[in-house]
């Protein structure tokens, strides 16, 4: 890929940004890095300089279906709106067995549990927060209607807990969402692509079926 004189990473996180660009330019010395740190469900400043320089946008693995539709089509619509973009190159999760994606997120090894479950641990030592880390317990479900993974701290009695000077009340079996994550078939992110102004271009998955890297172009009369 000799033809890419430019990557613009960007992240919200700024240490790790620039880290992460340092070694890039140690083991790519043919390519520029500019790092823009900025979160990217906001509209992110290019550098000027490559205003009139063609563009791919690039958000790989799954991250999508992280957002909600409505946020998903702001962001293709952001991209659409850099001057001189060609394509745009998404990852998607696409829509299985729910078993095998509750799996995923319900993994034997108690990863995922404890990721979401730092959420707490985070509040108790940046807010000063009072939750009793076990009294609740994880659970991730498949939504049909929605094609989403709803993952959730589900408390398992009657508690309360202090976050700053408001006193928060749980019942047995109350749930706490903190984390979803949507599915895609081809249909679906066809029309958010087409909400977008996007086409798909390029369909491309794995031989199971299970990802897809997609290749999106602008539309024809995008700007009407």
């Amino acid at each position: 890929m000799g033809h890419i004189g430019t990557y613009v990473p960007i992240d919200i996180s700024a240490d790790v940004l620039h880290a992460t660009a340092i070694d890039l330019r140690h083991r790519y010395p043919f390519l520029s890095v500019e790092p823009v740190v900025g979160d990217f469900l906001n509209p992110a400043r290019l550098p000027e300089r490559l205003s009139s320089v063609p563009k791919t946008g690039f958000f790989p693995r799954s991250t999508l279906g992280n957002v909600s539709p409505d946020d998903a089509q702001h962001l293709l619509s952001r991209v659409l709106a850099w001057p001189n973009v060609d394509a745009f190159v998404l990852g998607v999760d696409l829509i299985k067995d729910p078993c095998v994606l509750v799996q995923a997120y319900d993994d034997r090894a108690g990863v995922t549990a404890k990721f979401i479950s730092d959420i707490l641990v985070r509040l108790n030592t940046e807010l000063n927060a009072t939750f009793d880390l076990s009294g609740f317990t994880y659970e991730a479900k498949w939504n049909a209607a929605l094609a989403r993974i709803e993952m959730a701290l589900i408390s398992t009695g009657s508690q309360a807990a202090m976050l700053g000077d408001q006193a928060i009340s749980f019942q047995a079996g109350e749930r706490v969402a903190i984390s979803q994550s949507r599915k895609y078939t081809a249909e679906t992110l066809g029309d958010l692509a087409n909400a977008a102004r996007w086409r798909i271009g390029e369909w491309i998955t794995d031989t199971e079926n299970q990802l897809s890297v997609v290749v999106s172009r602008p539309r024809q009369g995008r700007n009407t």
